[in-house]
């Protein structure tokens, strides 16, 4: 219908977010489905350190006037689920993970193991080892700061293995 739209755009960088923001302001009168393929800043979803920003929030905090209440959002794979709650309109996340081991499956590969980055992932990374009868394990992370991080192997054997990184 000509009063309804989709618009569907990551935000990887803060010119994403402009280009969203001004394609939402084309469409004020209509009824938007908006997709975030990728929602650049939903990693900021916790405040660790007095004065940060909750960047999540921020974000989700300026699309709101502009999709309204019968707008509606969609995310696929987001990092944190509590995200979609800093959102007015009904707000969805979407997995991917299927379609993802499915086209991992047509790769070929080598008996493959999957392998998650760390705790935060291994319900995907499980979910595609599932899809593709393969071994999944993860890798410990520990934060040291709000940019620096320490991954830690753990005993996995992966010789003469394709390793596929679900995150």
């Amino acid at each position: 219908l000509e009063d309804e739209v989709t618009i569907i755009q990551s935000t990887p960088k803060d010119s994403d977010i402009i280009y969203l923001l001004q394609l939402l302001d084309v469409c004020r009168e209509k009824k938007v489905a908006l997709v975030i393929p990728y929602f650049g800043y939903a990693r900021q979803d916790k405040i660790f350190k007095t004065g940060e920003p909750m960047t999540a929030r921020a974000i989700a905090s300026a699309l709101n006037p502009l999709l309204g209440e019968n707008g509606r959002i969609y995310t696929v794979n987001i990092h944190a689920r509590s995200v979609l709650s800093h959102f007015h309109c009904p707000a969805e996340n979407l997995d991917a993970t299927p379609l993802l081991a499915e086209r991992v499956r047509t790769l070929g590969l080598n008996d493959p193991v999957i392998i998650s980055p760390d705790k935060g992932a291994v319900a995907m990374a499980k979910n595609a080892a599932s899809h593709l009868g393969a071994q999944c394990d993860y890798l410990e992370k520990t934060r040291l700061s709000g940019t620096d991080v320490s991954m830690t192997p753990k005993e996995i054997d992966v010789i003469g293995r394709d390793v596929v990184v679900f995150d």
